[in-house]
């Protein structure tokens, strides 16, 4: 072989391997279309999650998709409300839905807002699965109003096997949010609606005090959502958080009552650029803690 087609070969080869690289460091986009999951719905390795109840799975899912209920996902750990589950109970679940190493994720919500959806792509990231995971944009609501094939058939699959790496950082605690009461480089989010914000209300079953995290940005999670139940463009994302007076690529730190409103607000930061970790524990934790003060008022 001469010695041109050689190094002509070697360097194509290591031209594909740097691509390959950067498709898998680039990973999978956080939102898909109707349309994307249309075409690509017979893909191999690729698996839809419903997130719902098996009434919502009853009445109509996309094609071959598999149920996951909520309490699957984010369960009630350490007297708090909708946290982050054990590795080994969530690696359960997602190889019992035929999830592999190989796997394709979609995830959508059989509610609007799709903040169920968004919690649980949130566990797939925090589980070193974000990478390969998407979420529907516009869930089951859109589909349907576009006249997109549904099933009322259970759908099964061979049982994956899958690896989780646990993501340290992008879920943190009541200390990591008190630092960072006085750091004016980030900023906290309440994605609460604005009267449990102000403290003129409270949650009975999940706050001992009613107010907020003192500083925290109020960003209500329904107003990151259309109608139709499609995330509102960027530019809409980017005038909300800018309007809350959270800078441009600041990191954040977002929260609600117990963690599942605030996945989407999650997910909106995650579309804006911005670096983001959720409060898991969020205002239900907080307020319960007498050595951590609360502010109220608008």
């Amino acid at each position: 072989m001469k010695a041109s087609l050689v190094v002509a070969i070697a360097v194509f080869s290591c031209v594909a391997r740097v691509a390959a690289q950067a498709a898998e460091t680039q990973g999978a986009p956080v939102l898909v279309s109707t349309e994307w999951l249309t075409e690509h719905l017979n893909d191999e390795g690729l698996v839809v999650l419903h997130v719902g109840n098996e009434a919502s799975y009853a009445e109509g899912h996309v094609p071959g998709a598999r149920l996951v209920p909520v309490a699957a996902f984010a369960p009630e750990r350490n007297g708090l409300s909708t946290e982050v589950p054990d590795a080994a109970a969530f690696d359960e679940l997602l190889e019992a839905a035929g999830v592999s190493n190989g796997s394709r994720i979609v995830v959508y919500s059989a509610t609007h807002p799709p903040q169920l959806a968004a919690r649980l792509y949130l566990t797939l990231d925090y589980f070193g699965l974000g990478a390969r995971s998407s979420l529907l944009d516009g869930g089951i609501r859109a589909w349907r109003a576009e006249s997109r094939p549904v099933s009322t058939e259970a759908a099964s699959a061979p049982r994956g096997s899958v690896d989780l790496r646990v993501r340290l950082g992008l879920v943190v605690d009541h200390d990591y949010v008190e630092q960072r009461l006085a750091d004016a480089t980030t900023s906290i989010m309440d994605a609460r609606d604005t009267p449990f914000w102000t403290g003129a209300q409270i949650n009975q079953q999940r706050a001992a005090r009613a107010g907020r995290v003192p500083g925290a940005r109020n960003v209500p999670f329904n107003t990151l959502v259309e109608d139709s139940g499609r995330l509102k463009d960027l530019d809409d994302l980017r005038a909300i958080f800018t309007r809350a007076g959270v800078a441009p690529g600041a990191p954040v730190v977002v929260y609600c009552h117990v963690g599942q409103q605030a996945s989407l607000l999650f997910l909106a930061a995650r579309l804006l650029g911005h670096q983001v970790r959720l409060y898991d524990g969020s205002y239900e934790d907080w307020s319960k803690r007498p050595e951590l003060r609360v502010e109220t008022g608008g």
